[in-house]
């Protein structure tokens, strides 16, 4: 107990087990026993040299212990039933069960290390935010729990019936607690080596690891800890398995908790492989110009990346295959990690190509060739080498991985390559009827245009029409309404359209006045005959001119 090194090995009562083996690392012969069976998370096949003799055979039958009863009734002696149930191969059968149990209790003790040794002292000494702490140690408490109960479970002499039944107990919780770790561990990692990191944080980790209770292990050492147990389990389940006869009463069972440590282990797998593709493709959606109008996000998986030449130059292009596409990205000499996009070919076209065509051997006349990637679709034809035949394999197996999901995709890796097979163009007549109906299309895209067009015009004119037509009803309204509308005593005429009509409603105006007694109306017609004004008098141009002959008078003197 060294509190101010930051780690303190006391706790729950579920943890009373787990103390009582870390004081048997400590010297005695049980430590010897784990320390023997392979490592921290175990190893196959370091049990056997842990012990010898009669010490050895008493601990492997006593983790065998099977309840059961013989064939003929009575309880069993010595061979503690395994005759009686046809075990199999019985000292190789008690080795692995012997292994499954203290390799998961050696992986308990290091989980309860990186708790107790890491995370508590870095949530106490408020050395890392909450939202790091959270991102880095994910749910390994959650995980200590599970196991501490499988090891619980066990009892103080496990059997393989007590072996099987805590695994299958606990079989779902597994499942659950492993994919959100898996999911979640390569961000922890991008944490840990994140230069944002505390100073003090880095330097407690340090310190952490020279402890000789972490046995050199880093943070990061113990944080790989829980992907390699889950993807250990298959094999030491199978290996129980082969030794194990298909009589015994736990076969079906264990057969059982095999597939579902399998099971397991495909989901970590695969949420593991989901996160470093989400990673991947971020990095993706961030470096290559051009994907603007790619989404990378979403059900798209990220493959497989590779430096490949365009075939007949040197110019070199980065392949990335994803779950859909294949994509063809140049290097941005502007900009050092940055990719331009040449071509994105999508996987998902029947038409699709793919075909890996292996360099023939060459005679001795003849300058060797490489190995070619030759993708045919119906937009384009791109070729591309391999700068070694080891990385066509690696392709060739991409490829072979995704035709399970694109049938159409053709993979002719099997025979060398001969100078037809790099010519031939599968989609050749596709490709023309392709061209043709894409012509086809646009002329009936410019004829529908044109259509639209007219359509356009004609319902342009017609509203000019109606247009006009309407404002000739207003003026012609307007007119009738004022020519119908009677004259008001005092008021002139100015004269319209009907001058008869205006003519005769003055006469009648005025008789009524004349006949009432009323003042006469004047009435002003713009068409009543002016009076002719007189002409105006001719203008004074001046005295007349003198006689032929007179004498003119001197002009007067210019003022100076």
């Amino acid at each position: 107990k060294k509190e101010d090194e930051g780690f303190v090995l006391s706790g729950p009562s579920s943890f009373k087990k787990v103390d009582t083996d870390i004081a048997a690392l400590a010297g005695s012969d049980g430590g010897a026993a784990l320390r023997g069976s392979g490592g921290h998370g175990g190893g196959a096949g370091g049990t056997g040299a842990s012990a010898a003799g009669a010490s050895e055979q008493s601990a492997l039958q006593s983790a065998m212990m099977v309840q059961g009863k013989k064939k003929g009734g009575g309880e069993e002696g010595g061979d503690m039933g395994l005759a009686a149930y046809e075990v199999g191969d019985t000292k190789n059968a008690l080795r692995a069960l012997l292994e499954i149990v203290e390799t998961e209790r050696s992986y308990v003790l290091d989980m309860v290390l990186l708790v107790t040794h890491y995370k508590q002292p870095t949530l106490n000494k408020k050395l890392l935010p909450p939202e790091q702490v959270d991102a880095v140690f994910m749910n390994v408490e959650a995980l200590m729990t599970v196991h501490t109960k499988i090891v619980e479970s066990f009892g103080d002499d496990p059997t393989l019936d007590s072996v099987i039944t805590a695994y299958e107990d606990r079989c779902p919780l597994l499942i659950k607690e492993y994919g959100i770790f898996a999911s979640q561990y390569t961000n922890a990692i991008d944490v840990l080596d994140s230069p944002k990191l505390s100073k003090e944080f880095v330097t407690f980790c340090e310190r952490s690891r020279e402890n000789p209770a972490n046995k050199g292990l880093s943070l990061g050492d113990f944080l790989i800890k829980p992907i390699q147990r889950i993807c250990k389990y298959p094999l030491l389940f199978r290996e129980l398995i082969k030794f194990l006869s298909d009589e015994h009463p736990k076969s079906a069972a264990t057969k059982g908790v095999r597939a579902g440590m399998d099971l397991v282990a495909g989901r970590v797998n695969e949420a593991r492989q989901k996160s470093e593709s989400d990673k991947m493709l971020q990095t993706m959606e961030e470096s290559i110009d051009g994907l603007e109008s790619l989404v990378l996000k979403g059900a798209r998986q990220y493959q497989h990346t590779g430096v490949l030449l365009v075939h007949g130059s040197n110019h070199k292009r980065t392949i990335f295959l994803l779950s859909d596409y294949i994509l063809s990205c140049q290097k941005n000499k502007l900009h050092a990690g940055r990719y331009v996009l040449k071509h994105a070919v999508p996987l998902n076209d029947q038409h699709m190509h793919i075909e890996i065509l292996l360099a023939p051997k060459p005679t001795e006349d003849e300058e060797p060739m490489k190995s070619v990637l030759k993708i045919t679709s119906l937009e384009s034809q791109l070729y591309f080498e391999f700068k070694a035949e080891k990385d066509a394999g690696e392709w060739a197996k991409q490829f072979t991985t995704m035709q399970k999901k694109y049938t159409w995709i053709k993979n002719y890796a099997q025979k060398p390559y001969t100078q037809e097979d790099f010519d031939n163009d599968p989609l050749a007549d596709l490709r023309k009827a392709e061209e043709e109906r894409i012509e086809r299309e646009k002329a009936q895209e410019k004829e529908k245009e044109r259509a639209e067009k007219e359509k356009e015009k004609a319902e342009k004119e017609k509203e000019k029409k109606e247009k006009k037509e309407k404002e000739k009803k207003e003026k012609d309204k307007k007119e009738n309404e004022s020519a119908a509308r009677p004259m008001q005593p005092g008021a002139v005429c100015m004269g319209g359209a009907d001058f008869k009509n205006e003519l005769a409603g003055a006469l009648a105006a005025k008789q009524m006045a004349g006949s009432e007694g009323g003042p006469a109306v004047s009435w002003k017609a713009k068409d009543s005959k002016k009076p002719k004004k007189a002409p105006p008098p001719k203008a004074n141009k001046g005295p007349p001119p003198p006689p032929k002959g007179a004498k003119l008078p001197a002009p007067p003197p210019k003022k100076k």
